[in-house]
């Protein structure tokens, strides 16, 4: 009778320091085999596991662990809750969208691919995240709610606050678009897919995304402001209207394959296979035999001499 009093103890004992506290595996160790004598049944009540001596889960359990059903994360992503309920004091703006009690908190892919009626979309408070491709292929306008401690929205594209950056643009737009005073980057995909003809970069833009624009089939037209420093990989790719495109002086950093499938890139090639901009060497697929890379260039973009993925046959060396 002593030695079970004495394990009842024990493992309560335990059961506290663990609520109170996590413990090293090995803290275990001590009660485990006195654990695996003691304890002849298991009740689960709930989100809590009873555990007992007898064998007909009679008498008072040993003792208790309570798990949570389930945990989420608050909307500033700093605080694990273990019921997330609806509050409009605490999420301004929102709507409670009726799924017992917990809010819209993310947008995933392809979510709107096959709504061809749905131009517009309305994004609570509580969105903290959202897929690149959620609004495919139809959506033209987002709205974010006051309060979202994540994105904003201006003119129906969506932005980032804490990096200054365009977010996204849905690929239902069309037109053009004057980017708003104060952004900082274009995130990668921002306009990806987009139906935009037109598009003005303001000052203080420092960056372009990867695949930022790419596959934008109607854009004709990009003003890229002085403050762009790099571009990164595919950025333009896909883009079959863009014929000119100015390329300021401080873009020090341009990615793999930026201008690739543009008839921009098809005139410079005509002009020479080595095509060279702010003395980085972007492109020489088309380029043949042996290559003698110009005075000058400090760099080499990623893929620029690659075929189709794969090596170039049609050069034999390059000096």
């Amino acid at each position: 009778m002593s030695k079970q009093i004495s394990t009842k103890t024990t493992i309560r004992n335990l059961t506290a320091e663990i609520k109170k506290t996590f413990v090293k595996k090995d803290a275990f160790t001590p009660v485990q085999a006195a654990a695996n004598a003691a304890i002849k049944s298991l009740g689960v009540d709930g989100n809590t596991v009873n555990f007992y001596t007898s064998t007909d889960k009679s008498g008072t359990a040993a003792f208790s662990v309570d798990f949570p059903s389930e945990l989420f994360l608050d909307q500033t992503k700093t605080t694990f809750v273990a019921k997330f309920k609806f509050d409009a004091a605490t999420y301004p703006g929102a709507t409670d969208p009726k799924l017992d009690g917990k809010p819209v908190t993310a947008i995933g892919s392809g979510v709107f691919v096959k709504t061809e009626n749905v131009k517009s979309v309305e994004i609570p408070a509580t969105v903290t995240e959202i897929d690149n491709d959620a609004f495919v292929p139809f959506v033209e306008r987002v709205e974010v709610a006051e309060g979202n401690v994540v994105f904003f929205s201006k003119d129906g594209i969506i932005y980032e606050k804490e990096s200054d950056a365009l977010f996204l643009c849905p690929c239902g737009r069309s037109g053009e678009v004057t980017i708003p005073e104060g952004t900082r980057r274009i995130a990668d995909w921002a306009f990806s897919s987009c139906g935009v003809t037109s598009v003005v970069v303001p000052e203080g833009v420092e960056y372009l995304g990867w695949d930022a624009f790419a596959y934008c089939e109607e854009l004709k037209s990009v003003k890229l402001p002085s403050t762009l420093t790099e571009i990164d990989g595919s950025a333009f790719k896909g883009c079959l209207s863009l014929e000119t495109l100015e390329i300021p002086e401080t873009v020090t950093e341009i990615g793999s394959s930026v201008f690739e499938e543009t008839p921009f890139l098809e005139k410079l090639r005509a002009k020479n296979p080595l095509v060279v901009i702010n003395n980085i060497l972007v492109d020489g697929q088309t380029a043949k035999g042996e290559v003698v890379i110009p005075d000058g260039v400090m760099k080499i973009s990623g893929d620029a001499f690659e075929v189709e993925y794969g090596e170039n046959p049609n050069i034999t060396k390059v000096t």
